[in-house]
């Protein structure tokens, strides 16, 4: 949770009202020196009652004026002047001869400026500095200036892959649980948009049950049953161990012979290893990752991008 950091003009100005009234700004006060110098105080007038001075209040800082429609988080009043700062002096994601602030405004903008704002949101509200979230912006911007073309052969896929069909992969890890949370409404999304959901697999390092996980799963698909085989590893995530795989593999009524012999096969491991060189040649940086016909994506920005018309 950040600190607030709102108020210093406040505390600083009460500050200052405070050394003033020491200074002999208020009625009755001694001036600081007084005593050493011998000098009395002057007397208050005859029936007076001496009076402390009011102390200032804090002056409210005042926000930004940005782009309607932005979601802004927990920002305060600083972290929305770098997001508002960012969106002047960047350009246009969509293209056009104008600022990203003037795209945001435009109700007519591509369905990119509003995730790309949303990214340099998230980043704010995690704390990293202007340049961190302007360089996360920019690298956002480079990865979708690229498209890559994705081995799909023995990958599982939500449905069949025609020539217009719109193509979503996703790089999971099963110890993730962000991979768990997207793993239904990436589906639904897929199932809502007419396009098909191919699966690939980056067991993360420091996860030490994400690659036995994978190779299970993928022991799963060689019988058809990847995706009902995922639901059951991410539904159990906090209880995963080896012996469970099997286990889920007997309730979903796989040959458990078979399973076990394709879950310690040399071709499951090369599947695995081929999902994870193609995740480094795509830049995916972490799991949860999407690619909307090869172009990457954020999950938030989904939705969005299968809306968008295809890139030429």
């Amino acid at each position: 949770m950040r600190a607030h950091r709102g108020g210093q003009v406040g505390t600083w100005l009460l500050a200052f009202g405070v050394t003033a009234f020491a200074a002999g700004c208020g009625g009755g006060a001694r001036q600081v020196g007084d005593d050493a110098a011998g000098v009395a105080a002057p007397e208050s007038d005859a029936g007076e009652t001496a009076r402390s001075p009011k102390a200032l209040e804090p002056v409210p800082e005042v926000p930004p004026d940005l782009p309607p429609g932005l979601g802004l988080r927990d920002l305060d009043v600083a972290e929305q002047r770098v997001l508002a700062a960012i969106l002047g002096e960047q350009f246009d994601p969509c293209g056009k001869s104008r600022s990203f602030d003037a795209a945001l405004r435009d109700p007519t903008t591509c369905p990119a400026a509003k995730s790309l704002a949303d990214l340099v949101v998230a980043r704010l509200a995690d704390g990293w500095s202007k340049k961190q979230a302007t360089n996360a912006l920019l690298e956002a911007l480079a990865r979708r200036a690229k498209r890559f073309d994705f081995n799909l052969a023995s990958v599982p896929c939500t449905g069949e892959i025609g020539p217009q069909t719109r193509v979503i992969v996703e790089f999971s890890d099963f110890e993730c649980p962000h991979c768990a949370k997207a793993f239904k409404p990436a589906k639904e999304l897929a199932a809502k948009h007419g396009a098909v959901l191919c699966a690939k697999h980056l067991p993360i390092a420091t996860h030490p049950l994400a690659l036995p996980a994978a190779r299970a799963a993928h022991a799963a698909h060689l019988q058809g049953r990847f995706w009902d085989f995922a639901a059951e590893l991410f539904a159990r995530q906090a209880a995963l161990e080896v012996p469970l795989f099997a286990k889920i593999a007997a309730e979903l009524g796989l040959d458990v012979k078979r399973f076990e012999a394709d879950f310690a096969s040399q071709a499951t491991a090369d599947h695995i290893a081929a999902d994870i060189a193609e995740s480094e040649r795509a830049a995916a940086e972490g799991t949860p990752a999407f690619y909307v016909d090869g172009v990457q994506t954020l999950f938030e920005a989904l939705e969005d991008a299968l809306t968008a018309a295809p890139a030429p």
